[in-house]
């Protein structure tokens, strides 16, 4: 069973370690917040960003 969050901050939910401690994989929101970033900005731009760029900014915002 894959068992996916919507929310990106934080990363690791409560939903998602209980999903997880009943055996399930697990993805959390980050992904699909970084790529629904990635469709705006190509849409308002008409610019394809560079995904992974995005990600490890993202992942540095929500470290901190």
């Amino acid at each position: 069973m894959l068992v996916r969050d919507v929310i990106p901050n934080p990363a690791t939910t409560a939903f998602l370690v209980r999903a997880r401690e009943r055996g399930a994989d697990t993805l959390d929101g980050r992904a699909m917040l970084v790529n629904q970033a990635a469709i705006n900005v190509r849409l308002w731009t008409g610019i394809d960003v560079d995904r992974s760029v995005m990600r490890a900014a993202l992942d540095r915002a929500i470290m901190q």
